[in-house]
């Protein structure tokens, strides 16, 4: 018996992820006073025990000043959270102590402040406080990053680290597709474009993992190009292509955009071409029928769109009525074609 059918949990999901524990790949910096740096690279096991540690990595403040801080490197940007292990804390606060904990995809974004930077804590955060305790492992949310900056903040105090990991959260598939040229940066491109859709197959097909973490259907389009090319049929896309259609009555617009909904049938198009999965396709028909109907009924007697509301096409002509036209009418036909061949 399992343990939902025995205990009766009803749960609505699954994660199709899996968790890969990293250990840092180097030191980049510290600051005040902080002892056996060189031990943090070292992987260990993913569980704090009561016995004596010669390898921790100890962070002291004392009572005014500089305060001890870690940087540290995975080696490459990932999605997922970090995992910090502290064995022992003496803090003159009581039994635990406030750990600035900062991500960032660069050195210089890892050391800046939350609002010292474009780089929020929309979406995820990346610049938060911790409150630790001994024999502790505390794991924060998820996000996007390479880089953890660690500072113990309460003076008087001091933490005996025991580690710092990245749980890298990712799907576990197959690069089936594959590119290389006589051009090394060019393959650079392809396999850094191929990874960052990677990174962004999580429950739901992202814009990005640090910024945004929503379904966005008009980013996907690219975004389900590339996993054609790259990985095949994966279920991420028309699970993310149905989420969108669950929660957008038809006569709404997906992501309150109208271009977004005439996107959301060019993926479809472009899914089936590439997949040939037609029992799929048959579970669009009714939104499909309604969706097409709406857009027909917003072209005049000339043949020129009159979309109303959420009129978008991307962000540098979004101050151009006459571009933005001109690319709805565009995109429009190109739907309504697409629309018509999977109909």
């Amino acid at each position: 018996m399992k343990v939902n059918e025995k205990f009766s949990f009803k749960g609505f999901d699954t994660d199709p992820r899996k968790r890969l524990t990293l250990a840092p790949t180097a030191v980049v910096m510290t600051q005040g006073d902080v002892t056996g740096a060189q031990n943090i690279t070292a992987p260990k096991p993913s569980q704090v025990a009561i016995y004596s540690y010669h390898d921790q990595v100890t962070m002291t403040n004392g009572t005014d000043g500089e305060r001890a801080a870690i940087l540290v490197d995975f080696g490459r940007e990932i999605h997922g959270c970090a995992r910090i292990h502290l064995w022992g804390v003496r803090a003159a606060s009581g039994a635990y102590t406030k750990l600035l904990v900062r991500f960032g995809e660069s050195v210089s974004e890892a050391l800046a402040p939350v609002e010292t930077t474009s780089a929020t804590n929309d979406h995820a955060n990346r610049d938060f406080i911790m409150n630790a305790g001994s024999w502790s492992a505390n794991e924060t949310n998820e996000s996007g990053f390479r880089y953890v900056y660690l500072e113990l903040l309460d003076y008087n105090s001091s933490v005996q680290l025991r580690a710092i990991e990245g749980i890298f959260i990712y799907r576990d598939i197959d690069y089936r597709g594959e590119f290389e040229c006589d051009d090394e940066k060019i393959n650079r491109i392809y396999d850094t474009s191929a990874y960052t859709v990677h990174l962004n197959m999580q429950k739901y097909l992202w814009d990005g993992i640090k910024r945004d973490r929503l379904v966005w259907i008009g980013d996907m389009n690219t975004e389900v190009r590339t996993i054609l090319a790259v990985f095949g049929e994966n279920e991420v896309v028309p699970r993310s292509l149905d989420l969108v259609r669950d929660v957008t009555p038809p006569d709404e617009w997906m992501n309150g955009i109208s271009s977004y909904s005439i996107w959301w049938i060019i993926c479809h198009y472009d899914w089936y071409m590439g997949t040939g999965n037609f029992d799929y396709l048959t579970t669009q028909r009714q939104y499909l029928l309604a969706l097409t109907e709406r857009l027909i009924s917003f072209v005049d007697e000339n043949g020129s769109e009159i979309l109303p509301g959420g009129r978008f096409i991307d962000w540098p002509n979004n101050d151009n009525p006459t571009a933005i036209h001109a690319g709805l009418q565009g995109l429009l036909k190109i739907g309504l074609l697409r629309a018509s061949h999977l109909l």
